[in-house]
């Protein structure tokens, strides 16, 4: 269903609304012909099957479709235990089921020129497996109810003023059991559960029955002054209600732990973009405003006081941005940014999930003040074979980090404190015949705490300028695809055959407080390789795709052990 995928780097245009630092991610659908089916089945290694489809119809301006997708996994296989080096286990109870289905309602006849609607529903359920702990009992599950509602319409009221306003409704609920009367070992031992009412994650049992309700509004306004200067407006709100309830958890404590939460958060912006003359030098200026309340109550994690206390909290916030691009030729240009901007808090980081994540009602926004500066070179040929470099560097320091820690009764997120980034990429991309494509990247992030005391004390930090663990610091992916029509003679065939090669640096999982330390998330290069033939135009498609043909050994950034080698094929089917 995508059309392509934009990445910014640096700032976040005020456009796309939120509040986001260090760059954003828009994906951007396709536009489907007037009758278009799309179908597709897939088998993957673990026993993973995928289906999905997509309907649409237009006829008279009017659009109308289907769609949704089914996923299941049981996701079983063999893991080396990282806290127990050689020792391996069959890793099992980590089934994954997951069902969507959307509709979608366009029209083209009324005053605007266009107005979607498109209700979604979807279910999930999941098992959960643990590394320190066999976990045999504990499920989670998932329900979503969504509506969404676009309107767009150019020359609105004046001319040259365009208007795109959206909105979302949701409703979700969210399940969490954990009430098995005995744990198990990796070794098969059986042991007691954790309390006597049962439980085999953590300290206590868990039946949770959690609602949410969402509501999102969007209103982005752009106006074009002349073919030199423009206006964008964008105002973007969220309201977010909770209802979390675990009454299994509040018989083990003795007193309730979960409580209702709200939460208000509103983020304009205002851009001016001004062009010279064939767009040689763009300028993008903009101010931000953000605003977020909570409101909630909160019993002591330590258990000192059962009596909860009312938090409503209010914040304030600014940030100011600016972007510059020069092009130098028509194939070579020079872009920088330049920041003082904000993050406000997420969603689930102030209210938590009401039973592992507590609200973190006095969570300040992330602030950053950022630089960032890059080059491009963009050539094609006359054989329309294009070549495009580009190289960028960037420095952040991060105030207010948000990061998770844990707790005696639950976890939440706290404000870490201060972080500086400086790093250096590097991606080339090569059409380097009409049907041999090739491409690269390299990136290297610098991030270390810059925090000069312990939080909220004198206390000196005994990892100030260390690397902040979890994230890599240094990895490089590189590939080519080789397409060409009628590779295996007939006609209105396709074959496209890929390779990719991704490597990581090793890194830590925890703060280096030694030469010696081993929690260390080690190096790792894998390669996937597949190929992919179509007939009849492209209306069929038949793949086959290998990842991680050598078997490397892969551990995520929390050390947790990723499959080895794995496999997949897909049929697919096109009428448009």
């Amino acid at each position: 269903m995508i059309d392509r995928v934009e990445v910014y780097k640096g700032i976040v245009p005020a456009k796309f609304g939120g509040s986001a630092i260090g760059g954003a991610v828009n994906i951007e659908t396709k536009e489907y012909p007037p009758t278009y089916v799309d179908a597709s089945y897939s088998i993957q290694s673990f026993n993973t099957h995928k289906a999905s489809t997509v309907i649409k119809s237009n006829k008279n301006g009017f659009e109308a479709g289907i769609g949704g997708f089914y996923t299941y996994s049981e996701n079983n296989y063999e893991m080396e235990l990282p806290l127990q080096p050689g020792k391996y286990v069959y890793r099992d109870h980590d089934k994954f089921k997951k069902y969507l289905l959307a509709a979608g309602f366009s029209s083209k006849k009324w005053w605007f020129d266009e107005v979607d609607f498109e209700p979604v529903v979807m279910f999930t359920e999941k098992e959960i497996q643990g590394i320190e702990y066999n976990i045999q009992e504990a499920k989670s599950y998932s329900s979503a109810y969504i509506l969404a509602n676009s309107n767009e319409k150019t020359n609105f009221l004046v001319e040259g003023l365009d208007l795109d306003f959206s909105n979302a409704i949701a409703y979700t609920i969210y399940r969490f059991e954990d009430k098995a009367i005995q744990r198990y070992s990796w070794e098969g031992d059986v042991r007691p559960a954790a309390t006597i009412y049962g439980g085999e994650i953590g300290t206590q049992p868990n039946d949770v029955y959690n609602q949410k309700y969402t509501f999102m509004q969007k209103t982005n306004l752009n106006y074009l002054i002349n073919e030199r200067n423009s206006i964008n407006f964008n105002s973007q709100y969220n309201f977010v209600k909770g209802i979390p309830s675990d009454t299994l958890l509040d018989k083990v404590i003795g007193y309730k732990t979960n409580f209702e939460s709200t939460m208000n958060s509103w983020v304009t912006g205002l851009s001016y973009e001004y062009n010279t003359p064939n767009k040689k030098i763009t300028n993008v200026f903009t101010f931000k405003y953000y605003f977020y309340n909570m409101q909630t109550q909160l019993v002591d994690l330590y258990g000192i006081s059962k009596i909860p206390e009312n938090l409503n909290m209010k914040k304030h916030d600014f940030g100011v941005s600016d972007a510059l691009r020069y092009r130098i030729t028509p194939d070579f240009l020079v872009k920088t940014s330049l920041a003082y901007d904000v993050r406000l808090p997420a969603e689930n980081e102030l209210l938590g999930d009401g039973f592992i994540i507590a609200p973190s009602s006095s969570l300040e926004p992330e602030r950053t003040t950022s630089f960032n500066l890059g080059f491009m070179l963009d050539v094609t040929n006359d054989e329309q074979n294009r070549f495009q470099l580009e190289i960028n560097g960037f420095y952040m320091y991060l105030e207010n980090m948000i990061r998770f820690t844990g707790g005696p009764l639950q976890s939440m997120y706290q404000n870490f404190g201060e972080m500086t980034t400086l790093g250096i990429e590097s991606e080339v991309k090569w059409d380097a015949t009409n049907f041999l494509y090739l491409w690269g990247n390299v990136t290297f992030q610098d991030l270390r705490d810059a925090r000069e005391f312990e939080p909220a004390s004198n206390v000196k930090n005994p990892t100030k300028g260390d690397r902040v663990p979890n994230i890599p610091y240094f990895f490089a992916n590189a590939g080519f695809e080789f397409h060409k029509e009628n590779l295996f003679g007939g006609s209105g065939h396709n074959s496209r055959l890929f390779l990719d090669c991704s490597f990581v640096e090793e890194y830590f999982y925890d703060f280096e407080q030694s030469i010696y330390q081993e929690r260390r998330i080690p190096r790792s290069t894998t390669i996937d390789a597949g190929i992919e033939h179509s007939f009849n135009n492209q209306s069929m498609f038949i793949s086959f795709q290998a990842n991680n043909l050598t078997d490397e050994k892969v551990l995520s950034e929390f050390n947790r052990p990723l499959p080895g080698r794995n496999f997949g094929m897909k049929l697919r089917y096109v009428l448009k």
